[in-house]
């Protein structure tokens, strides 16, 4: 008997991932309601407790960007712009060069922004995206299944910002989404469904990679001890001829 029910196809999945949008991630308050939002729409039955823990996720939390603007009384300023005025060209000129030979002194001199490279989506953003696909709302869901996905997402890959064009890590990403869900690819047997993931799985390989080196280790180890007890013996054999 089957453990897992079939899910929507790998082909509609994976050019599903390839169209996540280029446009600015949803943070914050904005994507805590997204994530209510979809988790009501793929169990209709969830409750406000159930969805409680979602506030906790750190993408869901409203930062506070710390401002270095300083707040001055309206005398204050007043006294500060009428001292700023009072000075001649010849000494606002040596400010601003002494200014800038500090600045310069500490590479703090502004400098043209480079072009940044926007960073990828987590894991969480991507899964949000591919559960936004109607397939899955055919699928018998339950809100605890799909609250524990959400909130251990960024865990589940060796990397918490997945390549969605990388073929494998787009493969693993698709298939965790699946397995969290009770969910086996379309045409695919439960047992398929586990191998596949297996043989995608970056934390599996970073598991058996981690062995391999500690098992050397071991090894190096014991090399190392007995090559010293042969260094003593010998030395012991000297010492009594």
């Amino acid at each position: 008997m089957s453990e897992m029910q079939s899910g929507p196809s790998m082909h509609r999945l994976h050019q599903r991932l390839l169209a996540y949008p280029e446009s600015p991630s949803p943070q914050g308050l904005d994507l805590l309601a997204l994530l209510h939002d979809l988790v009501r729409r793929l169990d209709p039955e969830a409750t406000p407790d159930a969805l409680a823990p979602l506030a906790d996720l750190p993408l869901c939390q409203s930062g506070t960007v710390d401002s270095t603007v300083v707040d001055l009384d309206e005398a204050e300023f007043a006294r500060l712009y009428q001292q700023y005025e009072n000075l001649d060209a010849a000494t606002l000129d040596a400010l601003e060069k002494q200014s800038r030979t500090a600045l310069d002194q500490y590479d703090l001199a502004p400098h043209q922004p480079l072009a940044e490279t926007p960073e990828l989506p987590s894991t969480l953003l991507q899964m949000v995206w591919l559960l936004a696909d109607d397939e899955f709302t055919e699928a018998t869901l339950f809100a605890s299944d799909l609250i524990s996905l959400l909130l251990t997402a960024d865990t589940l890959m060796a990397q918490t910002h997945p390549n969605r064009h990388d073929e494998d890590q787009r493969e693993e990403l698709i298939r965790l989404t699946l397995k969290g869900l009770r969910l086996k690819p379309q045409g695919e047997t439960d047992r398929e469904a586990r191998d596949r993931l297996l043989m995608v799985s970056s934390t599996e390989r970073a598991r058996v990679v981690a062995a391999s080196r500690a098992a050397e280790e071991r090894a190096e180890a014991i090399r190392q001890a007995l090559a010293e007890q042969r260094a003593r013996e010998a030395a012991d054999k000297y010492t009594r001829e």
